[in-house]
């Protein structure tokens, strides 16, 4: 299994992750702390972990798909989005 990093630096949108946190204005400050301080959680996707973060600051959790060997973000959303 994969290690997972935990440093923000290491990871880079895809374009389609670009496009959803801007379409559902999620800041990419959010995106780092996920990955930095977030719940891991193993994903259908191989070498993919879910980084899930919360806070009081923020009215719902934030969920970030990455690619831990590639360093690809492939989805970021509200953890609440239908």
């Amino acid at each position: 299994m994969s290690t997972t990093r935990r440093d923000p630096s290491r990871y880079h949108p895809t374009v389609h992750a670009g496009q959803q946190a801007k379409d559902r204005d999620i800041d990419w400050e959010l995106v780092a702390d996920a990955i930095e301080t977030g719940t891991i959680r193993d994903t259908h996707g191989r070498h993919c972990r879910q980084f899930v973060y919360n806070s009081e600051d923020i009215e719902q959790p934030v969920y970030v798909v990455a690619n831990v060997e590639s360093g690809d973000i492939v989805t970021v959303a509200w953890m609440n989005d239908d």
